[in-house]
């Protein structure tokens, strides 16, 4: 049991590692400096499963542990409160540093530092780590109480909400009750955020294992060409809500869930075992390129002006000291690539 259990799927790892890539340039805008429009084309066609898929791959893999017999969830949140400490202090010095120099208030920064700290992210894109805490723990709880599928139920329900509340906002806020959530713009951030985000991607995580013997009976070609239907049925779906102007963002959508599955399935048909080597530099690599990327981005951006140089800098930069962690294995360094 152990031994399947630990045993890595380089695939994941390696897609892991290319979405920390498209992560990277949703915050770049890599296609600005061509215009807007290419650099929306690319934000709203390829990089929106970026984050989505660290979610899916937690919940799977955590899921594995769970319903192996063991006890991960102390641990396990344990290490995401280590890193989320950790990162958020590192960044913590750099905000504090740049508002004295705006001369915020100290108070105000204060007040962002904590809020930071506790749901915000004190660089905004650690709001991964809450969320993935948020979303684990509920998975923990629906099944000590067995009530899976109900959550399943849920988190559906949950993306539904979410997408009234991007794509179809137009449909959303002509119910009722949503009206008011979506209403307030920094609440709804906020709870797409904590309480839908990670727990409708995770549990979708848990869906895929739970379900994995049955989802996977048909041969790797069936789930490929079935990701790239599905990859098609993404883009028009956004071209038609593009078109129809029925929402604000185009953040969620709801073609977006099933083709994060076979998405998922394809990899899971395809390990590619020989790869194990490079796998785990990359999948070291798609951690230490989530956390640190923004440090290096505010460090180039004060050198050069050309995005899609900024980009790529950042992206080899990071791989680089990533793989060089790794190649040192020291446990203390290593921390770095949790």
């Amino acid at each position: 049991m152990d031994k399947a259990l630990n045993k890595r799927n380089n695939s994941i790892d390696l897609f892991r590692f290319f979405c920390a890539l498209l992560i990277v340039a949703i915050h770049v805008h890599p296609f600005m400096q061509f215009g807007a429009q290419y650099n929306q084309l690319f934000t709203d066609y390829v990089t929106r499963i970026g984050v989505p898929f660290f979610f899916v791959t937690s919940g799977y893999f955590y899921s594995k542990k769970l319903y192996s017999g063991k006890k991960p969830y102390k641990a396990y949140v344990l290490k995401l409160l280590e890193v989320y400490l950790f990162w958020s202090t590192f960044y913590a010095v750099f905000y504090v540093k740049n508002k004295l120099k705006a001369e915020m208030p100290p108070k105000e920064i204060a007040i962002n530092i904590v809020k930071g700290y506790l749901y915000k992210g004190v660089s905004e894109h650690l709001w991964f780590i809450p969320s993935l805490i948020v979303a684990i723990s509920v998975l923990t709880l629906f099944n000590r109480l067995k009530l899976e599928r109900l959550l399943y139920a849920l988190s559906i329900l949950l993306f539904a909400v979410a997408c009234l509340g991007f794509s179809y906002r137009t449909l959303g806020e002509g119910i009722p009750i949503l009206n008011r959530l979506y209403a307030n713009q920094e609440a709804f951030t906020v709870f797409h955020r904590m309480c839908v985000f990670g727990l409708s991607f995770v549990t979708l995580g848990s869906i895929i294992h739970t379900f994995e013997k049955h989802l996977t009976r048909r041969n790797s070609a069936f789930y490929i060409r079935l990701s790239i239907a599905l990859y098609g049925v993404f883009i028009a779906e956004k071209i038609a809500v593009s078109k129809l102007e029925t929402g604000t963002n185009n953040l969620y959508n709801f073609a977006l869930y099933p083709l994060l599955l076979f998405i998922f399935l394809a990899l899971l048909k395809n390990p590619l075992p020989r790869l194990s080597a490079q796998a785990r530099y990359l999948r070291n690599a798609a951690s230490f390129t989530y956390y640190i990327h923004p440090f290096f981005m505010a460090l180039y951006y004060q050198q050069i002006k050309e995005l899609l140089t900024v980009y790529f800098l950042v992206c080899i930069t990071t791989f680089a000291l990533s793989a060089l962690i790794t190649k040192i294995n020291n446990r203390h360094l290593n921390f770095l690539n949790a």
